[in-house]
């Protein structure tokens, strides 16, 4: 999973903080085609995403079990905010 955090004027900021990977839920099975185009990578250790300097991004390696269901994934910034994305996994 990667994001940037950005200001309204489109300026790339890191938080004080690394932001904190919530538990991603599993919700209902897919139906419709996914794109086929996958990349593959083992989780990382701990709780929290990565920041990567050259690329201006936060990351987390999620080591996803099997696919065919949406799930909800969430991250929670230094600022108490959290906001979540629904992704369908093949």
């Amino acid at each position: 999973m990667k994001f940037q955090l950005k200001k309204a004027d489109g300026t790339v900021v890191q938080a004080t903080t690394a932001p904190v990977w919530l538990t991603p839920v599993k919700g209902s099975s897919m139906s419709l085609p996914v794109d086929e185009t996958a990349y593959t990578a083992s989780g990382d250790s701990g709780s929290t995403y990565r920041y990567d300097a050259t690329a201006q991004q936060y990351i987390y390696n999620w080591k996803t079990g099997t696919g065919g269901n949406y799930y909800r994934i969430g991250v929670t910034l230094d600022d108490g905010q959290t906001y979540y994305v629904n992704i369908g996994l093949r």
